[in-house]
């Protein structure tokens, strides 16, 4: 299975294999050895290398929203029924809401100088903690979202100058 994802402006392209009870991972000249351990709901632990890992996944249509390491992915499903693209909700200045969500935290203040992938805001989905990340280094220029706010999914969040 062959995928192509982008954060932000990068675009990187991956493939999966069988590999006896796993997978073989090729991504960006490297291999990786992968073994799902379990899943339990939108939740999926697995190793990478044999070390122990888990993703959150929630679905929407043709839409998989991702949440890997703190980043939220989106695997979109082309008419062709593969899968075809993986991107942030975010780009380099405006960050987006990448479902519909309860905001439980807010972690910085307009004026805030914050570095690449300090953690800004928590926000909570299906059961699920979603933690948006700086994608850079920067200033925050606008806080547009408090604690308790319901949003939708691409809402802009927070603006980056």
């Amino acid at each position: 299975m062959k995928f192509v994802y982008r954060v932000g402006a990068e675009r990187i392209a991956f493939e999966l294999e069988k590999d006896g009870n796993g997978f073989r991972a090729h991504i960006a000249g490297k291999i990786f050895s992968a073994r799902a351990l379990n899943r339990a709901g939108d939740e999926l632990e697995f190793t990478v290398d044999n070390a122990v890992d888990r993703v959150y996944i929630a679905r929407e249509g043709a839409r998989r929203w991702v949440h890997w390491r703190g980043r939220t992915f989106v695997f979109e499903i082309d008419a062709r029924g593969e899968r075809s693209e993986l991107h942030a909700q975010s780009d380099e200045n405006i960050l987006r809401a990448p479902m519909p969500a309860q905001v439980r935290a807010v972690l910085v203040k307009a004026g805030d100088a914050v570095e690449k992938t300090q953690l800004l805001i928590l926000i909570e989905a299906m059961k699920m903690e979603i933690r948006i990340l700086a994608p850079r280094a920067g200033r925050i220029a606008e806080m547009l979202v408090k604690p308790g706010d319901l949003v939708e999914r691409e809402q802009v969040l927070v603006e980056i100058e």
